[in-house]
């Protein structure tokens, strides 16, 4: 498994002090994930090594279950511990004649955010190409 940008199932970041680090697979996010502040994954959910990736999560498997199969309506839970949930997407495709409606899948806690969606990630480009760790003032 390899970077999104190189046509991959994920992109993902580590944040330590603020400066963010990209990630290139699966197996360093789990590593960051112990020692960064906050680590953020996203996945192309039709990549079967990003479904096992997610059924490898400590979760409920509700919780698994509910992102590993998105649906196309908005509904987010609150958990003590986590919020998860199916948030409403629209994605304006190049050759499509209206919006087409989708599902962006989301677990969040306190230092791990995992979204996903079911489209390539190398359709995702635009949102990644000019990314560069910057250093926020918390």
């Amino acid at each position: 498994m390899c970077h999104a940008k190189y046509g991959c199932p994920l992109f993902a970041f580590a944040f330590r002090s603020g400066l963010g680090q990209s990630l290139h697979d699966l197996a360093e996010a789990d590593v960051a994930a112990g020692n960064a502040d906050f680590v953020w994954v996203h996945l192309d959910l039709s990549d079967a090594a990003a479904q096992a990736w997610l059924r490898r999560r400590p979760w409920p498997p509700d919780v698994v279950e509910m992102v590993a199969a998105p649906i196309q309506r908005g509904r987010l839970f609150i958990a003590p511990d986590r919020a998860y949930g199916h948030l409403r997407d629209f994605r304006d495709e190049p050759d499509a004649v209206t919006l087409q409606a989708g599902s962006l899948c989301v677990v969040a806690s306190r230092t791990l955010l995992v979204t996903g969606l079911r489209i390539p990630l190398s359709r995702l480009r635009s949102c990644y190409a000019g990314w560069k760790p910057i250093r926020s003032d918390r």
